[in-house]
């Protein structure tokens, strides 16, 4: 125990003493190895020379934290500074305005990717993530461009307060977390951006798209289409798209537009038709332009815009001069919205007469009775009800045809017997007309009447010379479907085209008449309307010459026709009949021309 503890003893120096000296070599070797262990030889132990002592550890240094603050470069006037990118923050030709600080690390550590937050006028701005760190004794550029600054933000001319404050997350543990906020009023210029700005343009000062009616072709209907790009650098790879209801109509790829500078875009409706449903009256129609590719433009906010009130239709067709009296009476009778009764009937037959000069009707044969709207409808009620219970359901059904022209004929194919309900030239004529066709047809081939009248085709001898005469006044008088105005025909097109009744059956017809002689969307020639009109008539028996109309009738492209239908417009405002002719069609609302042609045959015969 003894030799243990002087072992013991021996060693205490040399562990609790790190800055004595150790005893020299010859005097650890006269201690007797049985007193004293010998320790292990270290690889340290090697390195060191037997006649050197070992080297001392170095003390470890003292630990500095780093700190962080805003500070003022020599060059500069002010702690925070406005100016362009080139000249704050050396960005070659950059003339946007930035806003800039000087952030520096005074510390012995590098500091990475420090946090700033920038406030503007006391409000907060924006959370800004440093790109590079700051090394220990230096400091980097904290900049911000103000045209990035966010859409909420809006810095007019004029005196604003900024405020940079560094490490706002305290991520850094720092000497003194006071000085990492800096604030300065600085003088903020008008921002002038040097950027393209792209947006729709008023044509002729009127609106981003109009509609332009070159002539009396409706493919030809031109939508033009304005865009500007009202920045200060070009605008380049611009597309520009028309939309209705946002499904796209058409796209230009206008390519590049010089700054300041404005293009207008033109489609024909021919080239975009298709796309359309029902197209005809009026639209409203979308502009959307923007920059095919990622470049930035000044506003993005203005690149839309939607025009109501388009009114996509053909012009009225030039009316010649009057050549003679009945031709006067007859515009003016479209005109005036004349009113036919039994006391001035005789100047309706003298128009009808004029019309259907060419065609040989006999009318000296053919008593005309024009009747008050309640007095025909009895009469008629009379004539075609066999019970009281059947008359007053054909009465009712007469009060609501208020607004179409109703005829029926009696008496004998020698002398017949016309009554046609008063009203407009638009509501009496086409009536008259009718069965004026049906009584020469009977007289001209009684027989072929006689058989036709079971497949209805004296009926179409009827709906061909009201086509005819359409023409008639078209060709020669400029009036476009008996009267110049815009016709609106909602669905009643598709709705008589589909029908079983005798008029839609002799529709399909005459619409296959069309078609065969080479006028797919009507408009046939009067002479050529003349001439199918005098061959029905002429027939002994029409029965296969039906069958076959009826064979391609069934085969018409209905929809194309119906389309065809709403292109019967006219670029003119709504012509309202004056309140004393609505009140005797028996209606107190207001009533335009163009309803009421609506509901006559004429609005969808080719």
């Amino acid at each position: 125990m003894l030799l243990i503890m002087a072992a013991i003893i021996a060693l205490l120096p040399l562990v609790s003493c790190t800055d004595s000296t150790p005893a020299p070599p010859e005097e650890v070797a006269k201690e007797s190895p049985d007193d004293v262990e010998t320790p292990p030889t270290t690889p340290a132990d090697e390195k060191v020379p037997p006649d050197k002592p070992a080297p001392e550890p170095a003390p470890e240094p003292d630990i500095v934290l780093p700190n962080i603050f805003f500070t003022t470069p020599e060059t500069w006037t002010d702690a925070v500074i406005i100016g362009t990118g080139e000249e704050v923050a050396g960005i070659t030709g950059n003339t946007d305005l930035y806003v800039a600080a000087w952030l520096f690390n005074d510390g012995t550590v590098d500091i990475e990717h420090p946090s700033v937050t920038l406030h503007i006028d006391g409000e907060f701005v924006k959370n800004l993530q440093l790109k590079e760190d700051i090394p220990a004794g230096d400091g980097v550029l904290v900049c911000v461009c103000l045209i990035e600054l966010p859409d909420t933000v809006s810095l007019a001319e004029g005196d604003h307060e900024f405020s940079f404050t560094a490490d706002y997350q305290q991520a850094v543990k720092e000497s003194d977390e006071s000085d990492n906020i800096i604030t300065a009023t600085v003088y903020v210029p008008s921002i002038k951006l040097v950027l393209p700005d792209i947006e729709p343009f008023l044509i002729d000062g009127k609106a981003s798209i109009i509609i332009d009616h070159p002539g009396q072709d409706y493919k030809s209907i031109t939508i033009k289409a304005g865009i500007a790009n009202t920045g200060n650098a070009p605008a380049t790879d611009v597309v520009v798209d028309l939309k209705k209801n946002r499904i796209s109509l058409h796209q230009w790829n206008v390519g590049e537009i010089p700054a300041s500078e404005h293009v207008i875009l033109e489609v024909t409706l021919g080239e975009i038709i298709e796309q359309f449903y029902r197209p005809a009256g009026s639209q409203t129609l979308e502009l959307e332009c923007e920059l095919s590719t990622d470049a930035e433009e000044i506003d993005t906010k203005n690149n839309n815009a939607t025009v109501s009130d388009l009114v996509i239709a053909l012009k009225p067709t030039p009316r010649r001069e009057p050549q003679s009296d009945t031709e006067t009476k007859l515009q003016e009778a479209f005109d005036n919205c004349t009113w036919y009764t039994n006391h001035n009937k005789e100047e309706l037959l003298d128009i009808a007469k004029e019309v259907l000069k060419d065609v040989p009707v006999q009318w000296n044969t053919i008593k005309l009775d024009l009747l008050p709207f309640d007095k025909y409808n009895d009469i008629f009620a009379e004539t075609y009800g066999e019970t009281e219970v059947e008359k007053e359901l054909i009465k009712e059904w007469l009060a609501v045809e208020k607004y179409k022209g109703i005829s029926f004929c009696t008496g004998s194919i020698v002398s017949p017997l016309v009554y046609i309900r008063e009203g407009t030239i638009m509501q009496v004529l086409p009536p008259l007309i009718q069965n004026a066709a049906m009584t020469h047809y009977a007289q001209r081939s009684y027989n072929g009447y006689r058989i036709g009248g079971l497949i209805y085709a004296d009926r179409l001898a009827a709906s061909l010379l009201e086509a005819y005469s359409i023409s008639i006044m078209r060709e020669k008088y400029g009036l476009d479907g008996l009267v110049n105005m815009s016709i609106s025909l909602d669905a009643i097109p598709n709705l008589t085209l589909i029908g079983t009744y005798w008029e839609t059956v002799n529709l399909r017809r005459i619409w296959a008449i069309a078609v065969e002689e080479g006028y797919p969307e009507g408009r046939l020639p009067s002479e050529t309307l003349l001439e199918v009109y005098m061959k029905l008539t002429g027939k002994p028996d029409p029965t296969s010459y039906l069958e076959e109309l009826d064979m391609k009738g069934d085969h018409l492209d209905t929809s194309a026709i119906v389309s065809v239908l709403y292109w019967r417009m006219v670029d003119k405002e709504l012509t309202m009949l004056p309140e004393s002719i609505a009140e005797k069609i028996g209606t107190d609302e207001m009533l335009s021309l163009d309803e009421l042609i609506s509901y006559q045959n004429i609005a969808v015969l080719p």
